[in-house]
């Protein structure tokens, strides 16, 4: 276990102008289980400063002393707790495509699995919170009736989403995600279906890895993909999927 030492020291003259000024503090230890952690898992109070707090002369200013230490101790821990999860993250991705709705009912339009490549940027905005721009670019074929089949399409996705994560421990991060924005479809090498946009929805779910002494995690994650496909005699929401493996690197604290 190793610890650390938190020391606020702040003067309260706006309070009591007429007194002077004063200094107060309060010490806390935050105790982690690991040498490299970043997060600490625990923080007790171990001191404060009784020349300031435990004053027990008749002071009218003796209650307002104290809500103003615990306002002023809460606002800069919960501050400096915040600020080392704070920062801009970069990832890239790749892996496997495939799809869940064919192309019609009976299930004799549809696509073969691909592959998808991908890189997003983003800022956490604390521990458990981010926001993220992401592109993913995904190639499959088209299999089956259809006067396309055995063309190649790309799919182009640019939108925005947030993510919720939930760190276990030092290394392994749960999240989810749910986001929107656009896919354009486009037809690899051929004219059979012309290029077409539209408004996609996609979420998702994974987990992060961290890597030992770096700012590094590596990411195994699966995202799904909903338009509208409206093209070559067919009228069908589709759901497709990605599953990929990736890195994440954090900047900041």
């Amino acid at each position: 276990m190793v610890k650390w030492e938190w020391r606020l020291v702040a003067r309260y003259w706006l309070l009591a102008p007429s007194a002077g000024s004063a200094e107060c503090y309060c010490r806390f230890i935050l105790t982690s289980g690991s040498l490299e952690g970043s997060r600490p898992t625990l923080f007790r109070l171990v001191e404060v400063s009784p020349s300031w707090i435990s004053d027990t002369t008749e002071d009218a200013m003796s209650p307002i002393r104290r809500i103003a230490a615990v306002g002023i101790v809460l606002a800069g821990l919960t501050s400096t707790l915040a600020a080392q999860d704070r920062g801009w993250m970069v990832q890239a991705f790749g892996g496997g495509y495939s799809h869940i709705n064919n192309l019609n009912a009976a299930g004799t339009a549809h696509w073969n699995t691909g592959f998808n490549i991908g890189a997003a940027l983003g800022y956490q905005a604390t521990e458990y919170v981010s926001v993220q721009a992401d592109f993913t670019m995904a190639q499959n074929k088209a299999v089956g009736i259809t006067s396309f089949a055995d063309k190649k399409f790309n799919r182009y996705y640019y939108g925005a989403h947030l993510e919720l994560r939930y760190p276990i421990g030092e290394t392994i991060s749960p999240y989810l995600f749910a986001g929107g924005g656009a896919v354009t479809v486009s037809e690899r090498g051929g004219t059979e279906i012309a290029n077409f946009t539209k408004p996609a929805g996609m979420f998702g779910a994974g987990f992060m890895v961290a890597l030992p002494n770096s700012r590094a995690s590596v990411l195994l994650e699966g995202k799904g993909l909903m338009y509208q496909w409206d093209r070559g005699g067919f009228k069908k929401t589709q759901l497709d999927v990605g599953y990929s493996v990736g890195l994440a690197y954090r900047f900041g604290r």
